[in-house]
């Protein structure tokens, strides 16, 4: 109970955007799409607003973090020291539950992270919440660079694999460039045919279907180095989901109202 007896601390709240920017201010109240505060710079000045739709994360002064998601602007949110109290330290005002577990999902043509109940997160929400875990933030940042050049080399393959096609097509006079291939009115017996083409000329004419197999060769390789990029991307995303999960505590203590009317309800998992 002695919880519910301290006294109320006044320091400064960080309100981030998602745009980027961010406000430095008191938060008084959240409500269902507003939130009420006072500018760090004039504590004692008007009283602002603006629509929850814009805020991605605040962060109180006493280090919690209320990030902000469709659930939250379902009821009204106390300042952060009325908040349901967790061992992680990342709370939501009325007990939505903040994200204090990582996951990574990989599928066919879907990579994301996810949280505790397997929805999937945004990339600027994981770079937010990982700021304040340095190890983990360096696996993230290895994950993004290695799925940036896993994207260069897929695309440069695939591109190589069309090009080696369409060379190996023309050369091999499937367009109808070579008709020699169709009609052969050369001389027997002579080293020349009816156009003067030697023989080691009429050779010649496979220089492009070999080129277009060697293109077409190096984009497989590339493919290959593509999938191996890939595959350790994604081993360097969970890495940090990981490293990121070690941090939270696996209990947490939480009081806040009573689901079931008046009173104060304490809520204990593990």
């Amino acid at each position: 109970m002695s919880l519910l007896s301290m006294p109320l601390v006044y320091g400064q709240d960080n309100i981030i955007l998602k745009n980027g920017s961010e406000i430095q201010a008191k938060v008084l109240e959240v409500l269902p799409g507003q939130i009420k505060y006072r500018r760090q710079d004039n504590p004692d000045g008007p009283v602002y607003t603006t629509g929850t739709s814009d805020v991605l994360l605040i962060k109180y002064a006493n280090g919690t973090k209320d990030v902000l998601n469709p659930s939250a602007s379902r009821a009204s949110r106390m300042v952060p020291n009325a908040l349901p109290l967790t061992g992680s330290g990342n709370t939501n005002a009325i007990g939505t539950p903040a994200i204090n577990r990582l996951g990574y999902h990989t599928g066919l043509f879907s990579r994301y992270f996810t949280n505790g109940t397997g929805e999937r997160v945004n990339n600027s929400v994981v770079h937010t919440l990982l700021l304040d875990h340095p190890d983990a933030m360096q696996a993230y940042q290895r994950g993004q660079s290695l799925r940036h050049w896993t994207y260069a080399t897929a695309g440069t393959g695939i591109a190589l694999i069309g090009a080696g096609a369409v060379v190996a097509l023309v050369g091999d006079g499937s367009f109808g460039g070579n008709e020699g291939h169709r009609r052969d009115t050369s001389i027997p017996n002579s080293t020349t045919d009816q156009n003067g083409k030697s023989g080691s000329d009429r050779h010649g004419d496979f220089g492009s279907t070999e080129v277009g197999v060697a293109l077409a060769g190096g984009g497989v390789l590339l493919g290959v180095a593509a999938l191996i990029l890939d595959h350790r991307a994604t081993v360097q995303f969970r890495r940090a989901a990981d490293r990121y999960n070690s941090t939270q505590p696996a209990t947490s203590l939480r009081i806040g109202p009573s689901q079931r009317g008046l009173g104060v309800g304490l809520v204990y998992t593990f």
